[in-house]
């Protein structure tokens, strides 16, 4: 199939959901992909939360939350300052939902979903370039991929003002990821 993007991991059916051109497809581990949904736009940027919802960036302050059983969505708008991630993960903290992502500048992005605020923490030494692979894993852990250097990183602390980021692997350097 043609590319895909925005992939997320759906807990609740053991399937990855994507953005593929307008529409949200699902990918099961076979590799066999369905279209679920034309919701009329595509997006680099999403996860999948879970309560069946899928999160799609609309643009720096505007991501879709799509239902993943009907296919409707709605945008949700979130206060705080500009830029934005080429990926995020889906995370809970606190009682409170959140989307995480990284950029090549050295910040952080973390859209409190619950609250629809937005802020950007400074991340000093992380090196330049694309970041578009983002997503935790099943103890929690936050990874993000840097395109231009192949680095895997492991992200800590990343609900302070301080989060600390250690790498702990290597990849090829590529945009094709997620």
């Amino acid at each position: 199939n043609s590319s895909y993007n925005a992939t997320g991991y759906n807990t609740l059916d053991n399937y990855a959901n994507a953005s593929q051109g307008g529409n949200v497809i699902r990918i099961s581990a076979d590799g066999t992909i369905e279209t679920v949904f034309n919701v009329g736009f595509g997006s680099f940027s999403g996860d999948v939360d879970f309560s069946n919802n899928y999160y799609l960036r609309r643009n720096n302050n505007r991501y879709a939350r799509i239902d993943l059983a009907t296919g409707s969505f709605v945008n949700i708008d979130f206060a705080g300052p500009g830029g934005g991630p080429a990926d995020v993960a889906y995370d809970q903290f606190g009682g409170e939902e959140y989307l995480i992502g990284f950029s090549g500048g050295g910040t952080l992005y973390r859209y409190n979903i619950t609250t629809q605020t937005k802020v950007n923490v400074s991340l000093p030494g992380l090196p330049g370039g694309g970041f578009g692979a983002t997503w935790t894993d099943s103890n929690g852990r936050l990874f993000t991929f840097n395109n231009n250097n192949g680095i895997l990183y492991e992200v800590s602390d990343y609900y302070t003002s301080s989060p600390n980021f250690v790498q702990v692997g290597v990849g090829v350097p590529s945009g094709n990821n997620d």
